[in-house]
């Protein structure tokens, strides 16, 4: 169990974590589980980052800050893949025009634009959020990770290699679930918006699902990069949506 955490987090994250012994492929599938336990870690550093910077500095400066170093945690890993999804799919006319243009290293022209859009939008919902930050960035960053288990158990990989390989098809449903209900458990502590942003993640990865089945016949790292960025600003975006 511990070697499938610490695996999770070195997955997930650029922490200097040392993952004991030899991971096998049930090793990897089932690190899955605890990837809301990892999407919790992130946070928890963030948070300690907002504490520690709000109090000497403007909203907008901590909020471009604590962008910073959530993309240094994770590698910016999912918004690379944000980026080359959408390139992917801008001009991409089939399915292996797409995975071509997505497995280019370099960057296009849509797809930095969204980039830059998607980075201006976190930004812009960390400086709002104020008051409720701390909790919608903990439900943003572990649905992030439940939706993305959620996602790949759903699915197929898309192509014969890929990051999509280690977990789609080696996902069992108990390990969907547990993941599923650790990342419940954590929103449950944090109150009904989180609760109800789970439903919103929830309901996004089975959309997610179906869309890329039916364009690519699956799912690859990039677009599972694409969705967890989708499910962070889906769950932000609800979070300072007024509600009485």
């Amino acid at each position: 169990m511990l070697k499938r955490m610490l695996l999770s987090i070195q997955f997930l994250t650029r922490l200097p974590v040392i993952v004991p012994g030899e991971a096998d492929e049930a090793d990897i599938a089932g690190s899955a589980v605890f990837f809301p336990l990892a999407g919790l870690l992130i946070a928890g550093i963030l948070t300690g980052a907002y504490f520690l910077l709000f109090s000497v500095l403007p909203a907008f400066v901590v909020s471009v800050l604590m962008l910073f170093i959530y993309m240094i945690l994770t590698g910016s890993l999912h918004f690379d893949g944000f980026a080359d999804t959408v390139d992917g799919f801008y001009g991409g006319r089939d399915k292996e025009g797409i995975l071509k243009i997505m497995d280019d290293s370099r960057i296009g022209a849509i797809g930095a634009i969204w980039l830059f859009m998607a980075i201006l939008l976190f930004i812009a919902l960390f400086t709002y959020l104020a008051k409720e930050l701390v909790p919608a960035i903990i439900s943003a960053v572990v649905l992030g990770r439940t939706g993305a288990v959620l996602l790949m158990y759903l699915s197929q990989p898309a192509k014969k290699t890929g990051l999509a390989n280690l977990f789609c098809g080696k996902i069992t449903f108990l390990h969907a679930l547990c993941a599923y209900l650790l990342g419940a458990g954590i929103c449950a502590a944090l109150g009904w918006k989180a609760v109800a942003s789970l439903f919103i993640v929830t309901l996004l990865s089975i959309l997610a699902a179906k869309y890329f089945q039916k364009k690519l016949g699956g799912i690859t790292g990039d677009t599972i990069g694409f969705s967890i960025v989708l499910f962070e600003a889906s769950v932000l975006v609800y979070w300072l949506v007024k509600i009485a």
